[in-house]
């Protein structure tokens, strides 16, 4: 039986034991007048993760309803997909990857197209965070349903810290109202587990320089490139800090602008937006066009400009190429 899912969730977890039933949990009680599938892709873990998903599997989840439901096993992964036993609108596919793909800096989305390729909206929750609120998910679907100009809707989170860590991140107190990308980078408020965003953001393509940044920045910025952003000061989430985190990492205390200086200096300095249009056209006018060797701007700050110009429309972006070459000395001037 096919189902045309209008979401689905993404949970890439390893080595998450403790925690992983609450995240399997706020999917499983979402109350929703649309199908969702959730797709938990455990990378080899090596703490017990695996039992803990395959015995919640079992008591949740219509193992033996063949009429869709099915066990498998391939190359890669064994791989369970079944509907709940009473939620009906939320189906599950657990995926127990052989070899660690992290480590080997493997892919694993190609092995979720079978139920992700179609649908219109993706959730993000790493399996140590999880939802708290039932009607998450359906409130951000009618919001996005009913505001077509919006790309992603995020909102406010707990923050449960296990160890007491020192940590950056400051979601909990999250505005009802737009937020600028240039915004997002500055203060990092959006966690990851709030995102629900249109699945068409990922297919914008962006320069490899800019590959450097964290996942949730880079899905930020892809989504200011289609749409606007917006947040909910609903806290419907939980952001849990703890030693075996992705965003925290024992060798690597900087905070994210510390590890991005030019970045975050780039956007701060010279943008309220990264897709602020009035200030490229000036600095893309006929005076500067001209008289490139004598203008402010820097070969430098030029680079950057270039850097970020996967976000500008395409006639402002093949005017900063004009410019960066001429600055280079690659054109002559008129």
């Amino acid at each position: 039986m096919s189902i045309d899912f209008l979401v689905s969730v993404r949970c890439f977890t390893y080595n998450q034991s403790a925690y992983i039933k609450d995240a399997l949990n706020g999917f499983v009680v979402q109350q929703t007048n649309f199908p969702f599938v959730v797709l938990v892709v455990d990378d080899a873990s090596t703490d017990g993760e695996q039992e803990v998903i395959r015995k919640f599997m079992a008591e949740e989840f219509e193992l033996s309803d063949t009429s869709f439901a099915y066990e498998t096993e391939t190359e890669y992964a064994y791989i369970q997909y079944a509907q709940h036993k009473t939620n009906k609108s939320c189906f599950m596919v657990a995926m127990f990857l052989k070899e660690n793909h992290y480590s080997q800096k493997k892919k694993k989305f190609p092995y979720l197209a079978e139920w992700r390729d179609g649908v219109k909206y993706e959730a993000i929750c790493e399996g140590d965070d999880y939802w708290i609120n039932p009607l998450k998910l359906q409130k951000q679907v009618d919001f996005l349903e009913s505001n077509p100009e919006y790309s992603i809707c995020f909102h406010s989170a707990n923050v449960q810290n296990v160890e007491s860590i020192q940590y950056s991140i400051q979601c909990e107190h999250i505005e009802n109202r737009d937020y600028s990308a240039s915004e997002l980078f500055e203060n990092w408020i959006a966690p990851t587990a709030s995102f629900l965003y249109k699945k068409e953001a990922l297919n914008i393509k962006m320069n490899n320089r800019f590959r450097s940044l964290n996942g949730d920045i880079i899905l930020l910025l892809k989504c200011a490139k289609i749409g606007k952003l917006r947040g909910f000061a609903d806290c419907m989430s939980v952001y849990r800090v703890q030693n075996g985190g992705v965003t925290y990492d024992k060798s690597m205390k900087k905070t994210r602008y510390e590890r991005y200086p030019e970045h975050y200096l780039f956007i701060k300095d010279n943008f309220s937006d990264v897709v602020k249009i009035d200030l490229i056209n000036k600095f893309l006018s006929d005076y500067y066009l001209i008289r490139a060797k004598e203008c402010s701007f820097s070969v430098r700050t030029l680079t950057d400009l270039c850097m970020f110009a996967f976000v500008y429309p395409k006639n402002i972006y093949l005017k900063l190429c004009k410019l960066f070459k001429l600055l280079l000395g690659g054109e002559k001037k008129n």
